[in-house]
């Protein structure tokens, strides 16, 4: 937790934002990068210290910070495919990692009603250790990486079918149905372990809704891969 966690999401938005737009070069799009890792780093820094509001906030400043960066070229195709690609790429990496850093400090937001949806909850109803945080980090972690993981072994051994030939010729049906089961069963494994060790920061997370959500986060992180 606290300022070396911060150090260590940004670390890795900057690192994905950067293999982003070298992906995007290679089609042809020539996004900013100055502009972009900038606001990827910053959308960290904002979810550390606000809320989802700031967040929206830097991002609808970020977007325009953008169109005005284009002004100056006559090609608007260009431009179009410049602010679309950069943009793209502080939302699709930096906002969606900036929820690590949410996730983590779950319970301290909540305590102090920062997260819009739990405003005027109170913590104790919701059975949250204010380091709880760190066990949704975990388990998020754990059932997104066994499911990426499960999948490739699992399609490597029984893959037959493909999944999305036009997308991703190599991922298989056989696969992808492999690692929704490795996830949900890391996500079991992930809440038996915390429950023997570390009990008052899984408490929360009920056995039923440790499989709901396993399951969820594992087709998640297939459609996202």
């Amino acid at each position: 937790g606290g300022l070396l966690y911060l150090a260590v999401v940004t670390a890795f938005v900057l690192l994905g934002q950067r293999e982003f737009y070298h992906l995007i070069e290679e089609k042809g799009a020539r996004p900013l990068w100055s502009l972009g890792l900038a606001a990827g780093a910053a959308l960290q820094l904002v979810a550390y210290v606000g809320n989802a509001y700031h967040a929206t906030l830097l991002m609808t400043a970020s977007l325009l910070v953008l169109m005005v960066a284009q002004l100056r070229k006559r090609n608007i195709t260009e431009s179009l495919a410049s602010i679309s690609g950069t943009f793209f790429g502080v939302f699709y990496v930096g906002w969606l990692m900036s929820h690590a850093i949410v996730l983590r400090g779950f319970s301290e937001k909540a305590a102090q009603g920062i997260l819009l949806p739990l405003k005027g909850v109170e913590l104790n109803s919701l059975q949250l250790n204010p380091e709880a945080g760190i066990f949704f980090f975990v388990f998020t972690l754990a059932v997104v990486i066994s499911s990426d993981a499960g999948a490739y072994f699992v399609g490597r051994a029984y893959g037959r079918h493909k999944l999305a030939p036009q997308i991703s010729p190599s991922k298989t049906v056989e696969g992808a149905a492999g690692g929704v089961l490795c996830g949900i069963a890391a996500g079991l494994i992930c809440k038996a372990l915390f429950d023997q060790f570390w009990p008052s920061l899984s408490v929360s997370l009920e056995w039923a809704a440790v499989a709901a959500f396993g399951l969820v986060l594992a087709l998640v992180g297939v459609v996202g891969d």
